[in-house]
Order: C-alpha cells, then sequence, then structure tokens
C-alpha cells in the first residue's frame, strides 16, 4: 500500500487498527460458516458448539501470519481504511521487523493491542507507525525540525522530530542498528544502541551510548554517556551515516 498521505497519532491509529480488525474478523467469521456448512450435514453449532470457536482461531492465526508478514500488515480491513504499516520514517519495514512484531502479536492472541489510547506494545517494541491518508496534514505543535539521511542505505530519508512516537511521549528518539530504535539505520558502522536525540529545556541535545564506531557532532567526537548541546549544529554522523537538521 503506497498511497499513504501521512503518519496517524497514536489514537487515531489504534482506533483505525480496532475498526479495521473488526471489518477482518466479520469477514473471517463468514469463512468459517461457510467451511463448516459445506462439510457438515448437521447442525454443527448444537453438536459441536467449541468447532467454529476453533477453527475460527486457527484461520485467525494463518490470517495474521500472512498479512502481517508476508503482505506487510495489509489486510482488507486495513486496505478499506487506508492504513499502511511503516517505520518512523515511512519506510518499508523489513522482513526481520515484521517477524518480531507477528510473534509479539501472537503471544498476546492479539489481546495487548485492544487498546485505545495507545499504540500495542508489540508495535512500540518495533518502532512501527501507521499511516493513512486520513491523516490530517497539520502537526499539532510538534517541533517541526527534520532529520534527512545523507548517505549510505537509507540515503534521502527523512522525517520530522514530531514524526516520532517517542518524541511525542519523552522528547527522545533512540538511534541505532536494532529494530527496536525509533530510527533504525542498517549499516555496519552502526551501533545496535548508537545515540539518542533527545530535548533538555528548550534545547536539543545528544549522546553517545558507548558506540563501537563513535558519534560526531559538526565533526566533533562525543565522550560517551555525556550529554552534548546542539548549539549552532546543523548536522551529526552515527557511525559512517551522516544526518543533517533541517528547519
Amino acid at each position: 500500500m503506497n498511497s499513504q498521505k501521512g503518519k496517524l497519532p497514536a489514537k487515531a491509529a489504534v482506533r483505525l487498527l480496532l475498526s479495521a480488525a473488526c471489518i477482518d474478523a466479520v469477514i473471517l467469521a463468514g469463512v468459517v460458516d461457510t467451511l463448516l456448512d459445506a462439510t457438515f450435514q448437521i447442525d454443527y453449532k448444537i453438536e459441536y458448539p467449541i468447532t467454529p470457536i476453533l477453527l475460527w482461531i486457527f484461520l485467525l492465526l494463518i490470517h495474521w501470519l500472512v498479512t502481517e508478514t508476508v503482505l506487510s500488515g495489509i489486510t482488507v480491513g486495513r486496505a478499506i481504511l487506508g492504513l499502511s504499516m511503516r517505520d518512523n520514517m515511512g519506510r518499508d519495514l523489513s522482513k526481520k521487523r515484521l517477524a518480531l512484531r507477528f510473534l509479539g502479536k501472537v503471544s498476546t492472541l492479539g489481546l495487548s493491542g485492544l487498546r485505545l489510547d495507545k499504540l500495542a506494545p508489540y508495535d512500540n517494541r518495533n518502532a512501527i507507525a501507521w499511516f493513512s491518508p486520513l491523516a490530517e496534514s497539520k502537526r499539532y505543535g510538534i517541533p517541526l525540525i527534520k532529520l534527512l539521511v545523507v548517505n549510505g542505505l537509507h540515503s534521502n530519508a527523512s522525517a520530522a522530530l514530531g514524526d516520532f512516537q517517542s518524541f511525542q511521549h519523552n522528547r527522545l528518539i533512540k538511534i541505532g542498528r536494532h529494530p527496536q530504535n525509533d530510527l533504525v539505520l542498517q549499516d555496519a558502522s552502526v551501533s545496535r544502541r548508537h545515540c539518542e536525540l533527545f530535548v533538555k529545556g528548550d534545547s536539543l541535545y545528544l549522546k553517545d551510548c558507548g558506540s563501537t564506531t563513535g558519534t560526531h557532532l559538526n565533526g566533533k567526537k562525543l565522550k560517551p554517556g555525556r550529554d552534548c548541546h546542539f548549539g549552532n549544529a546543523d548536522h551529526f554522523k552515527v557511525g559512517g551515516i551522516l544526518i543533517r537538521l533541517i528547519d
């Protein structure tokens, strides 16, 4: 699904996801009824009342496996509502991150996603964002400073600070190679948990998290664990990846 307009706020995303899940559940229930009607010559709802439930759960797991991993999150319900699953910078998700999300969802049978105020833990852990043509274009006062990846595999990818869920809640963006970071950079020079970008007071800071190749701010290597004020700096390096700040 490529027709995304913008990133949805968490509350709007979860409500649309629940609506999409209801559509998918109804369709799945119809499939179960059709299969059982074609198989049984008796009233299975009386003779075997547990059968529809077990079959529905089995088909649900198959449905999740196919839609969440092979189809990158596309279901009939989500397609109707225009929902697409991306990372925080609007990029397609890697197969590894899709698999981790699927395992997290199955481990709780999707129950941890039944909430109205925030995204499911398996979405937050894997830095999943939801995009939709229904998303409003305004930014709700969130800072509009953009991060632009200049080189590497994700060259020219960009996102505003306010596009990151963690920045909305904690004014913090974790950067690294591990999929649980907010900004994931797939590059050999980037450590699993490389650095953090955050706001303290009214200023922007950068901190190296003990990375192997180091974090550089305007050409100066940061000491691990020390908060470094951006000042007038307009770029920083995460290992060998250059990232520019654009107003």
